[in-house]
């Protein structure tokens, strides 16, 4: 129930997302705390974050925790982990275990504990926990290489544009894909903040007398922080092109 009421925090639609992955966590916590540690959740220790930090990046015994599948919450065989495949960059390295995988990377062990973080600290400020368990945990070094391998190259990308430029050009269906394609690629924006966009959140700007209107989009980012991304010349073409086709 006091997960449920931090829960609440989330209800908006437009947290739909945040939501569920919030509360996918919680829940595992709470499961791991009854079934494995047997004991209530308001009870963890820290020594008890650190042996669930170790639980995440492997699960078992894996016939209780893992399924084979991803399963619906309310089937029986819905388990809270699902065996998955190895990365692309390890699955063809000489010698590498192509086995697959139960637990979690270190990137999703890292979110998984700063969000439970989060949430027993908002359970301390309701009286329902003492002390967080997860504060005095050593910080995870950052990141200092990007993942470049969720991008695409510049030679995909022209693929991508040579592929919309293909589409038929009198077909609405065309002028929708290139403006949301030119959209995504030109501003960087996620992809709830482009399907939440509409056209009221378009704004022009006054660049003086000697510069033409130029055209942004407010959007609201990650932490509800209000943002304003500018729409360059060809984007604003392809918007020009969109709104037609709509008539």
């Amino acid at each position: 129930e006091a997960i449920l009421e931090w829960l609440k925090i989330y209800a908006e639609p437009r947290h739909v997302h945040t939501r569920r992955n919030y509360m996918r966590e919680a829940e595992r916590l709470l499961l791991w705390s009854i079934f494995q540690k047997r004991v209530a959740f308001s009870s963890l220790t820290t020594e008890d974050v650190i042996e669930y930090r170790r639980f995440l990046a492997d699960p078992q015994p894996y016939e209780i925790w893992v399924s084979d599948a991803l399963y619906r919450r309310h089937k029986p065989e819905w388990k809270p982990f699902v065996w998955r495949e190895p990365p692309r960059s390890l699955r063809h390295r000489v010698g590498a275990d192509n086995q697959r995988i139960a637990g979690l990377s270190r990137e999703s062990i890292r979110f998984s504990c700063t969000v439970l973080s989060r949430m027993c600290n908002w359970l301390m400020q309701q009286k329902y926990l003492e002390y967080n368990p997860f504060h005095g945990q050593p910080k995870s070094a950052a990141r200092t290489k990007i993942n470049v391998g969720r991008s695409l190259t510049r030679k995909q990308w022209e693929y991508v544009m040579d592929a919309l430029d293909a589409l038929p050009p009198d077909d609405p269906k065309s002028a929708r894909l290139r403006f949301l394609f030119y959209l995504a690629y030109l501003t960087g924006m996620r992809l709830h903040e482009i399907a939440n966009a509409t056209m009221g959140d378009f704004h022009t700007q006054d660049l003086g007398e000697s510069s033409p209107e130029g055209l942004e989009i407010k959007v609201m980012g990650k932490g509800e922080v209000l943002r304003s991304v500018p729409i360059p010349e060809p984007l604003q073409v392809e918007l020009a092109r969109y709104l037609r086709s709509r008539g």
